[in-house]
């Protein structure tokens, strides 16, 4: 890599795949990845032959301009809040079925025989 020329130089000159993937700190197989046409929002690039080769300036564009993902952050679930979720998934479960029982009598000692 030390015969890539520094990006400052080669602004509007053409940039191989090295150079590209060196400036986004990415590899090459990403910035290939980038290129396919059934990416969602491929990187600008021009077909010379075999090659593909980059304007740093439609690159930069293309950075600036994509979507940025934002993730949200998780938190842990209380057990407060596991509990009514479960206790309402059991009371769904109850009134799905066509049964008078509820969930409660389900739980009492009478009906499992344990009195």
């Amino acid at each position: 890599m030390s015969n890539l020329t520094p990006i400052h130089q080669a602004v509007q000159s053409f940039l191989t795949i090295e150079h590209v993937a060196e400036e986004l700190l990415h590899t090459t197989e990403w910035v290939e990845s980038k290129c396919r046409r059934r990416c969602c929002d491929p990187i600008p690039f021009h077909n010379v032959g075999n090659h593909r080769l980059f304007v740093w300036s439609e690159v930069f564009n293309w950075v600036t301009s994509s979507p940025k993902f934002i993730h949200s952050r998780h938190r842990r679930r209380t057990k407060k809040e596991i509990d009514a979720v479960r206790k309402a998934k059991a009371t769904k479960l109850w009134a799905s079925k066509d049964l008078n029982l509820q969930p409660a009598d389900y739980e009492s000692d009478a009906l499992t025989g344990l009195s």
